[in-house]
């Protein structure tokens, strides 16, 4: 039995769309996400949350002789 060219395209576009509208909504719960971080108040949130909004992460220790050298500059 030969399936009709007209069915794979409907299933193919079908796949497609179920793909693209799972990406998407995924996209736009990081979105949500990443507002709702920005809009709280960065003094009352937690110390993750207050770095992620200003973009800067405190070095790590390891990393304590590159602060040392350029602070002497």
């Amino acid at each position: 039995m030969k399936i009709s060219n007209n069915v794979i395209k409907v299933s193919l576009i079908m796949a497609i769309l179920a793909v693209v509208s799972i990406n998407s909504l995924m996209i736009y719960q990081d979105y949500q996400a990443k507002i709702s971080i920005k809009s709280d108040s960065i003094y009352g949130s937690n110390l993750a949350a207050r770095y992620l909004v200003l973009g800067d992460w405190p070095a790590s220790q390891s990393n304590d002789h590159m602060i040392t050298h350029f602070a002497d500059f």
